[in-house]
C-alpha cells in the first residue's frame, strides 16, 4: 500500500473498531480483522459463530456539507495566518476575545479571504473593550453579515471562529444506493457499514423510512447480507 492507501485503511480500522463497541454489533474475533483492497470490500474478519465476513464501509456525507466545512476550516486558518502578518496585531484590544464571524452564504471562499484585511481594520475601529454583535458597513457588509465579540478568560487571543451554517439534505439513502450498485470480489458474505463522521447525524425519523423502503424494494439485488447504519 502507498501512504494514501495506508491512511484510508487506518481510518477504516478506527471506524470499524468504534462500530464493534456499539450495542448490538457482531462479536468479531479481533485478531482476524484485516484491511483489504478493491475490488474486495474494505475489511475482512471472522464473526463468532458465522465465519469470515467482509465489510464495506461508507461515510454518510453530503458533498455540499463537506465543502462548507472545508471552507470554514480554510477561512479560520487564513484569519490566524493574516493576523500573524499584521504590523500591529489585535492582541492589545482583543487578547481576551473570541471573534465569531458570520459570512454571507453565497460569497465564495476567495472573496472571504480577500476581505480579511478590511475585516481587521473594521475590528480596530470598534470602541475599546467592545462586546456584542457588530455589523460591518459598505463593501465589507457584502462579505460578512456580522461579527460577534465575546470576552472571557480565553487568553492569549484573539481567537477566531467562523459560522458554518447551510441547509442540508439527508444523504443516507443516496449513499447506500451508491454502494448497492458496486461489484465486489470476495468468497465471503458482505455486510455494509454506513457511518456518520463529518456530517451531522440525521434524526431517525428522517432517514429510516426512505432507507427501509429502498432496502425492501431492492433486497433481491443486494450484494449485502446486512446493512448497518
Amino acid at each position: 500500500m502507498n501512504r494514501k492507501e495506508d491512511g484510508k485503511a487506518a481510518k477504516e480500522r478506527a471506524i470499524f473498531d468504534a462500530f464493534l463497541k456499539c450495542d448490538g454489533a457482531p462479536k468479531v474475533e479481533l485478531d482476524t480483522v484485516e484491511s483489504r483492497r478493491p475490488p474486495e470490500p474494505d475489511i475482512l474478519c471472522k464473526i463468532t459463530g458465522h465465519g469470515f465476513t467482509a465489510f464495506e464501509l461508507v461515510e454518510i456525507i453530503e458533498g455540499e456539507w463537506a465543502q462548507l466545512v472545508g471552507n470554514q476550516i480554510r477561512l479560520e486558518k487564513s484569519l490566524y495566518l493574516k493576523h500573524e502578518q499584521l504590523a500591529q496585531p489585535l492582541q492589545t484590544a482583543y487578547g481576551d476575545a473570541l471573534i465569531y464571524i458570520r459570512c454571507r452564504p453565497l460569497v465564495g471562499i476567495r472573496q472571504r479571504e480577500n476581505a480579511i484585511p478590511a475585516l481587521f481594520e473594521f475590528l480596530q475601529g470598534l470602541p475599546n473593550r467592545y462586546q456584542g454583535d457588530a455589523k460591518p458597513e459598505g463593501d465589507l457588509f457584502e462579505t460578512f453579515r456580522s461579527v460577534g465579540i465575546s470576552r472571557g478568560d480565553f487568553g492569549p487571543g484573539p481567537f477566531f471562529q467562523v459560522e458554518a451554517v447551510s441547509s442540508i439534505g439527508d444523504p443516507t439513502p443516496h449513499t447506500i444506493q451508491g454502494k448497492w450498485l458496486k461489484t465486489y470480489e470476495t468468497a465471503h458474505p458482505i455486510e455494509l457499514l454506513a457511518y456518520y463522521g463529518l456530517h451531522p447525524t440525521i434524526p431517525d425519523e428522517l432517514w429510516l423510512v426512505p432507507v427501509q423502503s429502498f432496502v425492501d424494494a431492492n433486497w433481491t439485488t443486494s450484494p449485502f447480507r446486512k446493512v448497518w447504519i
